[in-house]
């Protein structure tokens, strides 16, 4: 929806510069506890905690999230996505940095 502000995807490393803002990340579903929050791993091997995961998108072995992060560990979920088996996170983690670093131009 138009409401929801825009939100740069990250990677792992760089949660702790976007506390308070709204970003997207991707990682693997490590564990979820009844509804009321999850863990995925992201890139660089960090764990991150989700608020209220909407448990229906957490039934692959990825997902990217939608939120807003109120530390730099843990994300509140507006939305999130389930992404198919098969999906290879370092070879994504390349390309964020491609797109987020000295090739952003490219991207834009």
């Amino acid at each position: 929806s138009s409401s929801m502000p825009q939100a740069f995807r990250i990677s792992g490393d760089r949660l702790s510069n976007h506390i308070g803002s709204t970003v997207r990340i991707v990682g693997r579903i490590m564990q979820i506890e009844d509804g009321k929050q999850a863990k995925i791993q992201m890139t660089e091997g960090v764990l991150v905690t989700v608020l209220g995961p909407s448990g229906q998108n957490y039934m692959k072995s990825y997902v990217e999230i939608v939120g807003k992060m109120e530390d730099a560990t843990t994300i509140q979920e507006y939305k999130s996505i389930p992404i198919d088996d098969g999906f290879d996170l370092d070879t994504f983690n390349k390309m964020l940095k491609y797109c987020t670093g000295k090739y952003s131009n490219l991207f834009s």
